[in-house]
């Protein structure tokens, strides 16, 4: 018997997607709505409507082309790189 009996016939496709779990995701915490205007200036050096500014006009730019495997938003991207940038 071979060790790969079934795994590339069309009924060992099937199974192997039967098998196959559902991902599960987080949900994403609203940063912005997390912390105050002094906090996120504080965190960011962006006020809120700086950050929501930036975002928008890097939307088309940072916007995935489709949402498999459950991309960030640009909203998210602009916050996590003025973070990590300013550290």
């Amino acid at each position: 018997m071979d060790l790969f009996d079934g795994f590339y016939s069309a009924e060992g496709a099937l199974e192997r997607k039967k098998r196959r779990r559902e991902r599960l995701y987080a949900p994403r915490e609203d940063i912005i709505a997390r912390y105050s205007d002094d906090e996120l200036y504080g965190r960011f050096r962006f006020d809120r409507q700086g950050i929501y500014w930036l975002a928008e006009l890097l939307e088309r730019v940072l916007r995935p082309p489709t949402d498999r495997n459950n991309p960030l938003s640009p909203l998210h991207q602009v916050i996590l790189t003025t973070f990590y940038c300013l550290e």
